[in-house]
Parts: structure tokens; C-alpha cells; sequence
């Protein structure tokens, strides 16, 4: 992930997920989190675009739905973070 913040604006947001899919996947549609605050909208924006682009693999440890979603608590968690600086 790479964020860019202006003040308390998200001004840039990039993100992209390895070990999910057959190949790397940067998300698409991320621009439409940028231009206000951190709030709950990005939070929860930003949860519907990995879960509808990341197509977790089947592995013999643990299930693609549950992948997909750990996946999206981790970005929400580390946007926040880089954030908040």
C-alpha cells in the first residue's frame, strides 16, 4: 500500500495484494477513496474493492472466502495506520 495525505485529506491511495491470486493484483477503483477524510466510507469502499478483485486460491490450510476477507482487515488496518503516520 502506498498513501499520500494532505492535511486530513486521503489525497492518494495504492494497493496491491500478493499471495492471493495467480498473480499480483493492484486494486482498481482506488481513486474514488481519495478527496476527504478517513472515515468509515473508505473503510468500507476499500473492503468492497478487495473483495470483489481478490480471488483467493484454494490452499490446503485455510479457505479462499476466509483469505479474502483477512485480506481486506489487513488493508483497513494498514491504511489507518499509514495514515495516522
Amino acid at each position: 500500500m502506498a498513501l499520500r495525505r494532505e492535511g486530513d485529506v486521503l489525497a492518494d491511495v495504492r494497493v496491491a495484494f500478493t499471495g492471493t491470486n495467480p498473480r499480483p493484483v493492484m486494486l482498481k477503483g482506488t481513486a474514488e477513496l481519495c478527496g476527504g477524510p478517513l472515515e468509515a466510507r473508505v473503510f468500507n469502499d476499500l473492503d468492497v474493492l478487495v473483495r470483489d478483485q481478490i480471488m483467493s486460491m484454494k490452499t490446503t490450510f485455510t479457505p479462499g472466502h476466509y483469505r479474502r476477507r483477512v485480506a481486506g482487515v489487513l488493508a483497513r488496518r494498514l491504511i489507518a495506520r499509514l495514515f495516522a503516520g
